[in-house]
């Protein structure tokens, strides 16, 4: 039942949500979509940095 009810908000959610995000007038949405921009590359450089160099001690292990 759980396993139901998360799919579910998993797929409603970003439904709803981008529903509301059309609702919204041109400048209300850039500045939701700026916010977004910059939240997601904080997070982004955040993790980057909690992984580190991922080929130390691996010398086959090459970034792409």
């Amino acid at each position: 039942m759980m396993m139901i009810l998360l799919n579910v908000c998993l797929f409603a959610c970003p439904f709803l949500l981008y529903l509301y995000f059309n609702t919204m007038n041109a400048e209300n949405r850039h500045q939701v979509l700026d916010f977004v921009i910059v939240v997601g590359g904080i997070l982004a450089i955040m993790l980057l940095c909690r992984l580190g160099d991922l080929s130390k001690g691996r010398p086959n292990f090459y970034y792409i």
